[in-house]
């Protein structure tokens, strides 16, 4: 059984839904076999795959080895590393606003942040667009 924790730092949980949602989804789940929660994304949720620079693998190299502990494709979904995180920044990292590096760093962030109050599986969290919460 899938257990979900949802909270919201700000904006509803209930607004916090893609299309046209006015709010970033930070998204965290466990990988089978692990009960350490990784990030599945940070999702601008009034976009996606929003005009922007293509992914570039070295411009994350500063936060690595964080991002292979942290923001790792699950073993079970059979992608690499380097696919998702790509995946990531194309689909939403462009929409965000943000520079590739920042957009990556703020997710790690978030996730350090947030973690402790997550529980089950997956966990969601909700925040409005400045990702400042109330």
């Amino acid at each position: 059984m899938r257990v979900s924790a949802v909270f919201a730092a700000s904006a509803s949980a209930t607004q916090c839904t893609y299309p046209g949602g006015n709010c970033y989804e930070l998204n965290m789940q466990t990988c089978q076999g692990s009960s350490t929660f990784t990030l599945h994304g940070l999702w601008p949720e009034w976009a996606n795959e929003c005009s922007g620079a293509s992914f570039d693998i070295n411009a994350l190299s500063s936060i690595r080895s964080d991002l292979e502990k942290y923001w790792l494709s699950c073993p079970e979904f059979g992608s690499d590393n380097e696919t998702f995180w790509s995946h990531e920044w194309e689909k939403h990292g462009t929409c965000s606003g943000m520079g590739q590096l920042e957009f990556f760093q703020k997710g790690l962030a978030l996730r350090q942040q947030y973690v402790s109050k997550c529980s089950g599986s997956t966990c969601t969290v909700c925040f409005d667009k400045t990702l400042t919460t109330l």
